[in-house]
Formats: structure tokens, C-alpha cells, sequence
């Protein structure tokens, strides 16, 4: 809730220009917003309200790329706004573990399973995903044993 007061602060009801230079693969403009002439997703970002999706970073400016990842490097040096947090986890894959249930593989491609929405721990290496073991219309996990894993060991 923090990041959205932060955003109304620096952008709602004021003059904005959008700087769109792509179109995503569902058809909305990815566009760099400017209030005042600054860029506010940078300004989010070195607030500690938002993170820089390295993942697109080449699609960036070399000069943006620079910026955003220094605001984000200062952020978090300086334990600003999510970087308060111990093990603060980012978006993509905070959505990971929800549409993939109670397990799912983190940026770094480690097998994680969700205990609750704050904590995770890595599931045994020797698990295999299997799309015969799931329920509630998802995948689940097979042990070595060729059993399907319960939802209690998964959980």
C-alpha cells in the first residue's frame, strides 16, 4: 500500500507524458511515464516501492539501465522501502507461488515450496514435477519412490 501512496503522491491528478516503446505480448504499450520530467518508475525504484525487472533490462536504454540499476542498488544498500524487509521477494515470483500452488522454482531455478506467503523452503532435489500427481487441476510432485508426494509433504 505503501508503493500505490507513493506513485498517487509523485503522479495522480498531474500532467504525464508516456514514453512507450514497445507493445507486450498482450497488446498493452510498455511505456516509461514522466511527471515533471521525471521518470516515475525510477523515482519508485529509488524509494524502495518498486523493483527493476532485470529480466527486461536489455530492452532499455544503456543509460536508463544504468540508472535503474544503481536506484535500485542504493535502495536496497540503504534498507529503503521493501529492502526493510529480511528476504523481501519480488513480484514475479511472489505470482509464481501463487499460480503454481504450494511449490514453484524461484528466479535461480531452485525448486521452492511455499509454507505461507512469507516463507518458503527448497523441496527435495530428487523430486520430480508431474502433471499425474496434482489436484485441483495443477501439477504435483513425484518422489523417487514413483509415488505421488501428499499434500501434507508438499505443504
Amino acid at each position: 500500500m505503501r508503493s500505490k501512496q507513493h506513485l498517487s503522491d509523485l503522479a495522480y491528478r498531474r500532467k504525464a507524458k508516456a514514453d512507450c516503446y514497445k507493445t507486450d505480448r498482450y497488446g498493452r504499450e510498455v511505456c516509461a511515464v514522466f511527471v515533471d520530467g521525471k521518470d516515475v518508475g525510477l523515482e519508485q525504484i529509488m524509494a524502495g516501492m518498486a523493483w527493476w525487472f532485470r529480466k527486461y533490462a536489455s530492452e532499455q536504454l544503456p543509460r536508463n539501465r544504468i540508472d535503474y540499476e544503481s536506484a535500485e542498488e542504493k535502495a536496497a544498500a540503504d534498507r529503503t522501502g521493501l529492502w526493510q524487509d529480511a528476504n523481501p521477494v519480488p513480484p514475479w515470483e511472489w505470482r509464481a507461488r501463487s499460480r503454481n500452488g504450494p511449490s514453484f522454482e524461484d528466479s535461480s531455478g531452485t525448486r521452492v515450496q511455499r509454507l505461507a506467503p512469507d516463507m518458503a523452503k527448497p523441496l527435495p532435489r530428487d523430486w520430480q514435477r508431474d502433471e499425474g500427481c496434482g489436484s485441483r487441476g495443477g501439477p504435483g510432485w513425484r518422489k523417487p519412490s514413483g509415488q505421488c508426494a501428499s499434500w501434507k509433504e508438499v505443504r
